[in-house]
């Protein structure tokens, strides 16, 4: 594995699974942003670390438990994510 400032590349591989982990200084709404924000990087870092402890499975079960829909297997996400049109936000 490969990275540039705009890409990752991946060899030899027949799988690439690519966790994206993301936080906010978000510490309440009577706080400011920044001088009270929350350590938005180490939170981060602290979830990404803990995805050690997950499966891929795991993980994409809750994802779709969070949002509502029902568990697929990989398989199926795999199609879905294949089958998906790219659509512009109107």
């Amino acid at each position: 594995m490969a990275r540039t400032d705009t890409s990752l590349i991946v060899t030899g591989a027949t799988e690439a699974i690519v966790y994206y982990v993301n936080a906010t200084s978000f510490n309440g709404h009577d706080k400011h942003h920044v001088r009270e924000g929350a350590p938005y990087i180490e939170n981060a870092m602290d979830d990404a670390w803990h995805l050690v402890n997950f499966t891929y499975d795991s993980l994409l079960t809750r994802h779709l438990r969070d949002i509502g829909e029902r568990p697929v297997s990989r398989r199926q996400s795999r199609r879905a994510i294949g089958n998906n049109q790219s659509t512009t936000a109107r």
